[in-house]
C-alpha cells in the first residue's frame, strides 16, 4: 500500500495591486505537489491580461514547500519573464528560502543574507 500524502493546510492566495503596475501576491499554507498548481492558474491570469510589471511573491506565511512547487517557482519565473514581468519572493520562511538556496536558485530568486547556505559565493 502506498501512503499519499496531502496539503494538510489550505492554500490562500491574496492578490493586490502596487504602486506602478506592480502586484503582491501573498500566499498562505502548503505550497506542494497538490496545491502548486492553484497558484500557477493565479500567476497565469495576471500575466493573460496586461501583464504588470512585476510580480512580488510573499510567502511569509508558507509553512511547507516541496521540490516540485520549488520546480515550478522557476518555471513561473521563466513565464513571467517571458511576459515582460519580474516574479521575485519578498519575504519568505527560513525553510523556503533555505530550500530555494539548496535547489540551486539563489540567482533567480535572490536569498537574504541571513539564509544563504555557507557554501553559496557571497555567504
Amino acid at each position: 500500500m502506498t501512503a499519499i500524502r496531502q496539503s494538510t493546510r489550505a492554500l490562500e492566495i491574496l492578490v493586490a495591486p502596487r504602486a506602478e503596475g506592480g502586484v503582491l501576491v501573498t500566499v498562505r499554507g502548503d505550497l506542494d505537489v497538490f496545491s502548486i498548481d492553484y497558484l500557477a492558474v493565479h500567476i497565469g491570469d495576471l500575466l493573460g491580461q496586461a501583464p504588470p510589471a512585476a510580480i512580488d511573491l510573499d510567502l511569509a506565511g508558507v509553512e511547507f514547500i516541496d521540490a516540485a512547487a520549488v520546480g515550478r517557482l522557476s518555471q513561473l519565473h521563466q513565464l513571467s519573464a517571458g511576459a515582460g514581468c519580474v516574479l521575485s519572493i519578498g519575504a519568505a520562511t527560513q525553510f523556503v528560502w533555505w530550500l530555494l538556496a539548496a535547489a540551486g536558485l539563489a540567482a533567480t530568486f535572490p536569498i537574504p543574507r541571513k539564509y544563504r547556505l555557507a557554501s553559496e559565493p557571497g555567504s
